[in-house]
């Protein structure tokens, strides 16, 4: 760095996002809306500030990570500070957020932007990003990652399973088809289930014949004679026990086939703000 590029850094490292007289601090929210922890929240803040310095003398677009693009994001909306005082003031330039119109070449055009602002980063500052911020371009780009705001105070987040091998066509088919039988058999299982239920419910109707019929023969040592009551029980039972066995299984089933993770966008991630680029 030269002596004008030092300057504009350590001003840059001065600038405070929070406002001393708010009750509710920038670092506050910024990590109460992202989960994270407020030492973990202060090293993305560090790492937006060293965004911000690349993307004023690197020379060529950079893009910001997915947690860099988080604070980026809140800063903007703290619209004083970021154009009047941040923009206006320490940078003297306006820094712009353009989001990515989507597509295959704007997705490889912000790879590439995003590899570059990676690149000068170590170049600049001597030192390779911190990997659990600035993660691989890999990783940036093709989890095809989806956000959306949950009050946590409402809801549970639990992380759902991805089955990546989903996206496979003939997997597809072959778990419908899979799916399809199994719904079949549990059908097929709960019809025996409902005749069998409408007989034991007539034979409790006819409860005293039975009972006359049973009494009238004599049961022999080790030969017990069964009722009709007792068959048609037993029946009931296995169907019950069988029923209930494939109607497990549809479920779980059904949730794998639901769970596939990512898009069948072919890696376009037009819902995702992760690929933005700061332009002069």
């Amino acid at each position: 760095m030269n002596t004008q590029q030092t300057e504009l850094y350590q001003n840059i490292q001065k600038f405070s996002l929070d406002d001393a007289d708010a009750v509710l601090s920038f670092t506050y929210r910024l990590a109460k809306d992202n989960g994270w922890t407020t030492k973990y929240t202060q090293r993305v803040i560090n790492e937006y500030k060293k965004f911000a310095f690349l993307a004023v003398i690197a020379g060529h677009p950079v893009s910001p990570s997915a947690q860099v693009d988080q604070v980026w994001h809140l800063h903007l909306t703290y619209t004083h500070s970021y154009w009047d005082e941040f923009c206006g003031k320490i940078l003297h330039k306006s820094l712009h957020h353009h989001p990515s119109s989507g597509g295959y070449s704007e997705q490889e055009k912000h790879r590439r932007w995003y590899n570059e602002t990676l690149i000068s980063y170590e170049k600049i500052f001597n030192e390779r990003p911190p990997i659990d911020i600035w993660q691989s371009s890999n990783i940036q780009f093709d989890n095809n990652v989806q956000f959306t705001r949950v009050n946590t105070r409402c809801y549970w987040i639990v992380p759902k399973p991805s089955f990546t091998f989903l996206r496979l066509p003939a997997l597809k088919s072959m778990l419908i088809a899979l799916l399809s039988f199994m719904l079949v058999l549990a059908m097929s299982s709960l019809f025996p289930l409902i005749a069998n239920t409408h007989n034991y419910s007539n034979n409790l109707n006819s409860s005293e014949l039975m009972m006359s019929q049973v009494a009238e023969n004599t049961p022999r040592p080790g030969n017990r004679p069964t009722s009709t009551f007792e068959n048609n029980h037993t029946t009931s039972d296995k169907a019950s026990e069988w029923s209930w066995w494939w109607l497990l299984w549809l479920p779980i089933l059904i949730f794998c086939f639901l769970s596939r993770g990512g898009n069948s966008n072919g890696g376009d991630n037009n819902n995702n703000c992760n690929s933005c680029a700061g332009c002069m």
